[in-house]
């Protein structure tokens, strides 16, 4: 080819200028580098873009995915902290330092999937210069990406990766297990507990006995996790323990058949007439537990009822304190056994099938024998809803503290990864019509700030404050003049006690109830559990 000198002098002008442009970092509109269509990259494609469809649906308020996904890619600074990303009305950029290594034109507002392509590209360009993003894994990244995204939500938005969420699953619905609880010690791995009817109760183990090999795999150096990872596996599937009754003792092996093991939500203790059940989450079991202890607190060998006039049952008290939760649909169930026909809680979102409302579809199990409810801070969504129904339906005198405050409602997504999304999308309305959230429930007999020990000193001032006319009560931030605490103490159970072993004292202090409100009032229905998905929680255990 045949250049003029004209010619020759434009295009050395042309690459003078390319070089001067590109020595001072700016990049063309679009990026120059072919979009990743690695397995890594067509995967990560997926899980972001279902993230983002699945925020932008189901959460309570309208989120566009350009928002979520803004938050994401910008939550790729975690991984990188000299990354920082701009964006004006048409394209986003990305910087490593001083060096542009991204500008993209921006996608449709709402399209997840082409976001979710526009985050992998900035993942791709970022690693390429980024050393904390060339080191980061793909489940790394979706946690920063998801993590940044949900963070200005609010505090129960979140998500789980693979292997947080097999652990959620088997705490809500259950695992193939031994049934064994372990500790630490002494270099070795202590047994502290044996689930009655469980395998390791079946071969004989108990309390005090020590684990040293799983199969052929020694416990020692391994962290409790491990252990426990080690003791799962598919209901019906075989694992050898080698076991010592002493760390001096002869070791003794144990082969077990792991069986499907829901964990144990609910502590019972019977007493002075008095049925105690302590439940600490709502799992996919607690429902029918209550109702078998229930069963046979409340009936003689013969069938008959001992709670009737001269039974051995006076009262029963359950116990919420430090409950954060669990599953929606268990907790109505819960309430579901202790009230005649009516409303249990009522539910409202932006998703059409987050607004419901749940009624009780039998009648009460203990046949309007008094209950007392004992909450405190900790107590929190599920928990909140069983309080609150039977509060409000004039079913249970509350004893304790202002509750959380939590009063919203999770659904649980999977992601194509075995990750989960857990989106709020929707709002509990108390059978008077009360929002719970940032309010939670106050008692009628309040122990907030009362110092441990025994109840008698108490008694007089807690109950002429409500058997006497009301006064005045102080505003504490806000809340009630109750503020929340945690209350461990037996001091609740004393007065729980006392109360249901006064007649008279009892029916003076419970709430006669409130008139429904019109929240309540449409769409009633049953209580039956319509999905496993929706769930409470700060993270159930």
């Amino acid at each position: 080819m045949v250049h003029t000198a004209k010619t020759t002098k434009r295009l050395i002008s042309t690459a003078i200028l390319a070089a001067i442009v590109s020595a001072c970092g700016h990049a063309p509109e679009e990026t120059r580098t072919p979009p990743d269509r690695s397995e890594t990259s067509t995967s990560a494609k997926k899980v972001l873009a279902a993230g983002y469809a699945t925020i932008a649906d189901r959460y309570v308020e309208r989120i566009p995915v350009e928002t979520l996904a803004m938050n994401g890619i910008r939550g790729l600074g975690t991984l990188a902290p000299g990354l920082s990303v701009r964006r004006n009305a048409n394209a986003l950029t990305l910087a490593v330092g001083q060096r542009i290594v991204l500008r993209h034109s921006l996608p449709d507002p709402d399209s997840a999937e082409a976001w979710a392509d526009l985050t992998v590209r900035a993942w791709t360009a970022g690693r390429n210069t980024a050393k904390g993003l060339a080191a980061a894994d793909a489940e790394q990244v979706y946690e920063a990406v998801f993590d940044a995204s949900l963070a200005p939500l609010d505090p129960f938005s979140k998500y789980a990766s693979a292997s947080e969420a097999r652990t959620n699953r088997e705490r809500r619905y259950g695992q193939g297990n031994v049934g064994l609880g372990l500790e630490l010690r002494d270099g070795g791995a202590r047994i502290t507990k044996v689930r009655d009817g469980g395998p390791a109760a079946k071969a004989g183990l108990g309390s005090g006995d020590w684990l040293t090999h799983i199969d052929d795999t020694a416990v020692s150096g391994l962290s409790l996790e491990e252990i426990s990872e080690r003791l799962r596996g598919p209901a019906g599937s075989w694992a050898t323990l080698t076991v010592k009754r002493s760390l001096m003792a002869a070791p003794r092996f144990v082969s077990l058949q792991r069986e499907h093991m829901v964990e144990e939500t609910v502590a019972t203790a019977l007493g002075n007439g008095i049925l105690y059940l302590g439940i600490k989450g709502f799992n996919r079991a607690t429902p029918g537990r209550i109702w078998s202890l229930i069963d046979e607190a409340t009936h003689d060998p013969g069938g008959r009822l001992t709670h009737a006039p001269g039974g051995r049952l006076k009262g029963v008290i359950l116990d919420l304190r430090g409950n954060p939760g669990g599953l929606l649909h268990e907790s109505i169930k819960v309430a579901d056994l202790f009230l005649d026909a009516g409303p249990v809680i009522a539910t409202r979102g932006r998703h059409p099938d987050s607004i419901q409302s749940y009624e009780a579809r039998g009648r009460d199990v203990l046949a309007a024998l008094p209950m007392v409810v004992l909450i405190d801070g900790g107590s929190a969504s599920a928990a909140e809803i069983v309080a609150a129904a039977l509060r409000d339906r004039g079913r249970a005198l509350v004893i304790g503290t202002d509750s959380y405050g939590k009063g919203s409602v999770q659904s649980v997504v999977a992601l194509p990864n075995k990750g989960e999304l857990i989106v709020t999308w929707s709002r509990f309305v108390s059978p008077s019509g009360r929002v719970l959230e940032g309010r939670g429930i106050s008692p009628t007999i309040c122990t907030s700030g009362m110092n441990g020990g025994r109840a008698a000193p108490h008694m007089a001032s807690l109950l002429s404050e409500h058997l006497e006319p009301p006064r005045p009560r102080t505003q504490v931030s806000n809340r009630s003049w109750c503020p929340p605490q945690s209350r461990g103490t037996a001091l609740e159970i004393e007065i729980a006690h006392r109360v249901l072993s006064d007649w008279p004292t009892y029916s003076a202090l419970i709430d006669p109830g409130t008139e429904t409100s019109q929240a309540m009032s449409t769409g009633a229905m049953s209580a039956q559990p319509q999905s496993d998905k929706a769930v409470s929680t700060p993270s159930i255990n």
